[in-house]
């Protein structure tokens, strides 16, 4: 099967990905800013840090049952990091961005370039947002909003990096426990550069999403069905996505970012009753604080 190669080819891409990988990116956190060669030391000490911010976010999401392209929700929200360190033990999460809301787990093994983690939970970053477009008519919202409201889950698996020189690659295989053990596999690469006081990154990956896990976010079950939403039964989900972002240093504490991020997913994505596009947008401005 289609998906059997897929997992295996990514499996076997997390055991080799030491050798294989020779560019690199950021998925998730930091990339190194020290120019060595390495994994930067601070990232497998013990500590930890909090981010709190406020930030202007306007979104045109993938998700909907009525096309308008032309439209975007806009909010300010607050923007929270975190991350914490004791030994092997690790947890980290950020609101916003690719990486993830939140994960839990242990450095398995590492070196001076590469290091293996074994993610034990992981709250996925949101695929599809729960800030869509929904025309319900006179239809009652709380009957729909577990079918609309399909943003996150949570999983476990491993995750592979390599440090270069600013640089970084990512390669990460997660299974969902939560809602029908449906697979996750990813590989990012990103690049970052330093502007005087400016700090840019550049990210770009591709995700691979099992036909249980596309099923959950995207299809629509015998007993949801209605006339609303009609049944669907969705295929294994395929996309690829961009992230830029600019920030400089206000102080030793306050932080300014630009960020824009986009998806782009398979053009019969749209054939679900619940996906009006196949490309979804975000950008988000704003400042934080770093304890």
């Amino acid at each position: 099967m289609a998906l059997g190669r897929v997992v295996r080819a990514l499996a076997a891409a997390l055991c080799v990905a030491a050798v294989a990988v020779s560019t690199a990116a950021r998925a998730e956190g930091e990339l190194p800013s020290d120019g060595r060669d390495a994994v930067p030391s601070a990232l497998l000490e013990d500590g930890g840090f909090l981010e709190l911010g406020l930030e202007l976010v306007r979104i045109r999401t993938a998700g909907g049952n009525r096309p308008k392209d032309d439209e975007a929700d806009t909010w300010l929200d607050v923007e929270i990091g975190f991350g914490w360190r004791r030994g092997v033990a690790f947890s980290e999460g950020r609101t916003s961005g690719f990486g993830g809301f939140f994960s839990a787990g242990a450095t398995l093994w590492n070196d001076e370039h590469r290091v293996l983690d074994l993610l034990v939970v992981h709250e996925a970053s949101e695929i599809l947002s729960d800030f869509a477009d929904y025309d319900l008519g006179d239809h009652d919202f709380e009957r729909w909003e577990p079918v609309i409201r399909r943003k996150s889950f949570y999983s476990s698996g491993l995750r592979l990096r390599r440090y270069g020189d600013s640089t970084l690659a990512q390669l990460s295989l997660v299974i969902d426990w939560k809602h029908g053990n449906g697979l996750l596999g990813a590989a990012h690469l990103g690049q970052q550069w330093q502007f005087g006081n400016w700090n840019a990154q550049a990210v770009v990956g591709l995700r691979h999403a099992s036909p249980r896990l596309a099923d959950f976010l995207t299809g629509i079950d015998d007993e949801e069905a209605s006339e609303l939403f009609p049944a669907y039964r969705a295929p294994a989900l395929t996309f690829g996505e961009v992230e830029l972002e600019l920030s400089r240093a206000l102080s030793r504490k306050w932080v300014f970012r630009l960020r824009w991020r986009g998806r782009r997913f398979e053009n019969g994505v749209t054939d679900s009753p619940l996906i009006a596009r196949d490309r979804s947008t975000a950008f988000e401005t704003g400042i934080s604080y770093v304890f």
